[in-house]
């Protein structure tokens, strides 16, 4: 049987099982590959009087989205269908508060998305309807599992500006706070005391050290090494970085100017732009490359 017709078939409840290619149903639910990832569900509402579809909005892979997208045509028409993340057993009050909190999300994203939004404010705007539309009727349908659980609305325009600018605000205090710690990051990885960066940090460079051991019970001795490290982990020697920043240094102010790939190591230099110098993974910045250029006195 193809998975089309596993599908309607499950739609209509025209027979208990049925299966296609990875996708079955046993009674009233439908799923993809195994019990494991359900599908689709047929549910009855509260009063009894109406068969509703609720489907998973998670997925898993091609083939799965697949097997929804077919689950999904065959009730249209047939069935009003709902987003809802599908519990293995019963459905529960704590389910529909999930669902609540999950449509209420989609609610302040979509508004957000059409205040910033330039070419696709109307579709942003349908989607925040379209969450306020399916909980409210969830919970029409669900009164008891729902009680003491709002109801959803949009929001006005002052209302989505508001929400705007605190978002803003919270983006700004977090970007700051994390600024400090990648700084600390920072400093603690020039002075060798750690041996990476997190990778949101910007490329840096060191002197590669060696830590030796010159007698029992003392403290590891440093001792400077003449090759270059970057916290991305490369590493060439000393004299190379040197003939490679002499090279590159008078091109800072007219990058463009420069059409040459020079060599560093066992590395080229693919181009050099106002930010810096773009080797590899690597994006060395004017003012750490003048940084470390100054600390080794060229």
């Amino acid at each position: 049987m193809n998975n089309s017709q596993v599908a309607h078939i499950w739609a209509n409840q025209s027979k208990t099982t049925a299966k296609g290619s990875n996708f079955f149903f046993n009674n009233n639910s439908i799923y993809s590959y195994g019990h494991h990832f359900e599908v689709g569900r047929l549910v009855q509402t509260e009063k009894g009087n109406k068969t509703i579809a609720l489907f998973e909005p998670r997925t898993y892979s091609n083939s799965t989205g697949k097997h929804q997208s077919l689950a999904k045509n065959a009730v249209h028409g047939l069935h009003e269908s709902f987003d809802f993340q599908l519990p293995s057993y019963d459905l529960t009050r704590d389910d529909f508060l999930r669902a609540f909190n999950r449509f209420g999300n989609i609610v302040i994203d979509s508004l957000k998305k059409s205040k910033r939004a330039i070419k696709y404010k109307d579709l942003h705007i349908r989607e925040a309807v379209n969450a306020v539309d399916q909980w409210n009727k969830l919970k029409a349908y669900f009164p008891t599992l729902t009680k003491g659980i709002k109801k959803l609305k949009t929001l006005d325009l002052d209302q989505i500006d508001k929400l705007v600018e605190s978002e803003k605000k919270k983006k700004a205090i977090e970007a700051k706070k994390r600024k400090m710690i990648l700084d600390n990051e920072v400093k603690l990885w020039l002075n060798h005391d750690i041996n990476s960066l997190p990778h949101d940090s910007k490329t840096m460079i060191r002197q590669k050290v060696k830590r030796v051991i010159t007698e029992s019970g003392n403290a590891p001795e440093i001792r400077l090494l003449n090759e270059v490290e970057t916290s991305r982990g490369a590493s060439v020697s000393l004299d190379h970085a040197r003939v490679f920043f002499n090279a590159i240094k008078r091109f800072q102010k007219r990058p463009n100017e420069c059409n040459k790939h020079f060599r560093v190591g066992h590395f080229t230099l693919d181009r050099l732009t106002t930010k810096g110098a773009k080797i590899g993974c690597h994006l060395l910045e004017w003012k750490e490359i003048n940084r470390f250029a100054k600390t080794m006195n060229w």
